[in-house]
């Protein structure tokens, strides 16, 4: 029974298409690995996001940052509120009788005037219209509090946008929360991002690699509307700017097995409420196997895309073939790289007596 070497499949959490965009090969079942798609561990490592489990050095890294130690911005949508608040309090306090020293007749004249002069309360204030007199008294006191709101709205709007303009991304990065961190520019990497949007669309997400092409960067910005941040993750800097202590989950995808667990021992350091929320993948299984042991290996989920696609291989296919066959059956490897080592050590461990070897 042939089979042949193909790509390990892309098909974290679902039926992705494989890594080299063929759309065939076995697909990779998220349940074997916990975490990866939204799954928690164990119940014993997870972690409440309004956990107090925020390491003291993570605040430190924060703190460095002069954008970060300004604490009172507020959501567009929040400031949209007031927006429309305003303008309605302006446009009745306008309504009301009340007139205006350098404007008289507003009160009296249609609509569209006091709808006019309502908004121009957003640019001058009330400099171009002098000082509220007669009317009611709740009417004088509210175009007062309109007077003062109306240009504070205003400024700050202004204030914010010269910021965005200065530092955008630092800007939307201090307002992430509830996202999901993403190590690596590897087709792995996208293939998982495109299924998480279609699991989880609103998700906000963060990928992080220092050598990002230009051509997937865009692809990850404008498609999946990925926040991209290039650095090595396992850099202090790059970690304080990233937002651990809001962050959901962590996935390490990159291609080096080394930064992969590396980052995932300074996020641990870092934030510890990450525990059990932290995916690894490790391309030498045998590295993967020897360290089995270890404290990430406790903490994080740590799994290998050619294992578990081998596995699904002999499971669905080969072993399938193997009862329906009295005899033993010849098994032919096209390719011994690392897909096709994990296929032989999967047939080794379920089918041992199930195939003969040439």
């Amino acid at each position: 029974m042939p089979v042949s070497d193909p790509r390990p499949s892309s098909s974290i959490g679902g039926e992705f298409s494989s890594l080299d965009g063929s759309g065939e090969g076995p697909p990779i079942d998220s349940r074997a690995v916990p975490g990866l798609l939204g799954e928690h561990g164990p119940p014993s490592s997870r972690v409440e996001p309004g956990s107090s489990r925020t390491s003291p050095k993570l605040r430190h890294l924060v703190r460095r940052s002069w954008l970060d130690r300004i604490r009172s911005s507020k959501p567009m949508g929040w400031r949209g509120g007031l927006l429309l608040l305003t303008f309605v309090a302006g446009f009745i306090a306008l309504s009301s009788g009340v007139e205006l020293t350098d404007r008289p007749g507003v009160s009296t004249a249609g609509v569209l005037t006091r709808l006019y002069y309502a908004i121009g309360l957003f640019v001058l204030g009330g400099l171009d219209l002098g000082m509220p007199r007669g009317g009611p008294a709740w009417g004088r006191d509210l175009l007062w509090l309109v007077y003062f709101v109306a240009p504070a709205i205003t400024a700050s709007a202004v204030i914010e946008g010269v910021l965005k303009v200065l530092e955008p991304q630092s800007w939307r990065l201090r307002r992430l929360r509830g996202h999901v961190v993403i190590s690596g520019s590897s087709r792995l990497a996208l293939l998982y991002l495109k299924r998480l949007r279609k699991l989880e669309p609103t998700v906000p997400v963060v990928i992080v690699d220092p050598r990002i092409g230009e051509s997937l960067s865009d692809q990850a910005r404008e498609v999946y509307r990925a926040e991209i941040v290039q650095g090595d993750i396992a850099s202090s800097a790059i970690l304080a700017r990233i937002r651990l202590d809001r962050a959901a989950r962590v996935v390490l995808l990159s291609d080096n097995d080394f930064s992969n667990l590396d980052a995932a021992t300074r996020v641990l350091d870092l934030a510890p409420r990450l525990e059990g929320k932290i995916v690894v993948h490790v391309a030498d299984l045998r590295f993967m196997l020897g360290m089995a042991h270890t404290l990430v290996a406790r903490t994080c989920a740590i799994f290998n895309a050619h294992q578990i696609a081998a596995r699904h291989l002999v499971d669905t296919r080969v072993l399938k073939h193997f009862n329906e066959t009295l005899p033993r059956d010849r098994v032919v490897l096209a390719g011994f790289g690392r897909f096709g080592q994990t296929v032989l050590e999967e047939l080794q461990q379920r089918a041992p007596g199930g195939f003969d070897r040439c």
